[in-house]
Formats: C-alpha cells, structure tokens, sequence
C-alpha cells in the first residue's frame, strides 16, 4: 500500500491482517526498532558503504526518509524470513524510494511471483493529511499507531494491548508533516509508475471516507483484479 502520511495505510493493512491472515509489515516499526537499538556512534555497512546510525536518526525525526540502501537492506532481510516461512505480506508504505523499489520489487516477484503481487494507492488531500498527521496518537507500549478519525478520536487507550495514547512530538507538528509531504511527492510518488511499468496490478482508492468504507474498497480492490494505466484512471485488464 502506497499513499502520503496520514492515509491510512497502516490501518487498512491491520485489517487485511486481521481478515484473510496477511503478515503486516510494518517498515516504520522496523526502522524505530533498528535505530533505538543502536548507538548513534555505530555503524552499519551495506554495499561496503559505512552508514552512522546517529546521521539516520537525524533523518528520520526531521521527516526526510532514511537512506534508501539501509532501508533496502533492513526489509529485504525480513522478507526473506517471511517468504521462507510461507508467509503472504501486506505492505504499510513500502517501498518508499525508486531505489527500495529496484532492489525490493525484484525480489518480492522472485519470491511470490509477479502475477501474486497487487499495489494500492491510497489517496487523501494534503490538508487532510496535516490534519490527521498533527493529531494522530501512537500506544505508548506497543507502539501501534492510531488515526485520526471520529472513529477513533474519542479513544485514550490502545485496542491492541490498551497502553496509553500519546502523540509523537516532533514527528507529527505541522511542519514536519509538510517535509513528508514533499518528500512522498518527490521520493515515494515515482514509484507508481516504475510498478505499472513492471506490469503489477495497481489501483488508486479514495481515503478519505471512513475505515469500513475504504475498507470494503480494498478488499474490491484486491479481488476484481482492476489495473491503471496511470493514476486518476481505472480500467479493466
């Protein structure tokens, strides 16, 4: 699933998960996960390029994506043991670059197949996404991140594991937003065609109705097999 901050990406991916038992990848929690475990001074090599951890931090809490090969190889590491273990995968925002898609895509038509892989773009303005993004919580333990909508504004504990809610500072203020904003539109936003290009089905879905309606819309999405030439028009295929 492709779309900007605050989509909704990572919310129909849970339900995908909890509905027909897809393993949810969460490239953002692998990242945290990555970062929070290691010490700013350390180092991580990939391709013989030296990495610092701290640079990559910086990256991520001021909204700039981090570097597209570490990210590469973090999730290529993963796929790996989910392929071999038989697991079938739904993305939340992965890959986020052209150069995660080159080396991610491959890999996944390689291990699943080209004509089992199906992409979703969910589509929201970017006023909807500062709004929802400035407001948005996260569980305090689990880290499970939580939307902003009337479905669940009035929530204070998290469904998974009923942790507290808290917003995430920095990440999450207007003007940080704003950076990923453009840094979707610049950096993540190519790929839609580099997947078309490649022959993978494709659909673009409106976000901004409610989570039962855009999700009744993925699932359509996922069973009539329904392509785009490029993004705005449907066609059957």
């Amino acid at each position: 699933m492709l779309g900007p901050p605050g989509a909704g990406k990572g919310t129909q991916a849970d339900i995908l998960a909890a509905q027909w038992g897809f393993f949810h990848f969460e490239t953002s929690k692998i990242v945290e996960e990555n970062l929070l475990a290691h010490d700013d001074d350390d180092t991580i090599v990939v391709d013989e390029v030296a990495y610092r951890y701290g640079d990559e931090k910086r990256r991520f809490e001021s909204g700039v994506l981090v570097t597209p090969a570490v990210i590469a190889f973090w999730v290529s590491q993963k796929i790996r043991e989910l392929a071999g273990r038989g697991k079938t995968i739904v993305f939340s925002g992965s890959p986020r670059t052209l150069p995660e898609a080159e080396t991610l895509v491959p890999l996944l038509e390689d291990l699943y197949k080209r004509v089992a892989l199906r992409a979703l773009v969910i589509t929201i303005p970017e006023e909807e996404s500062i709004r929802r993004n400035s407001h948005r919580r996260i569980c305090e333990r689990c880290r499970a991140p939580v939307p902003f909508l009337p479905e669940t504004e009035g929530l204070t504990t998290c469904e998974r594991c009923g942790g507290k809610l808290v917003q995430r500072g920095a990440l999450d203020t207007p003007e940080v937003i704003r950076v990923r904003l453009k840094e979707y539109s610049e950096r993540t936003a190519p790929i839609i065609a580099f997947l078309l290009q490649r022959g993978i089905l494709l659909r673009q879905i409106d976000g901004r109705a409610g989570i039962a309606a855009v999700a009744d819309r993925v699932g359509e999405a996922l069973r009539d097999g329904v392509a785009i030439t490029h993004v705005g028009t449907n066609r059957k295929v």
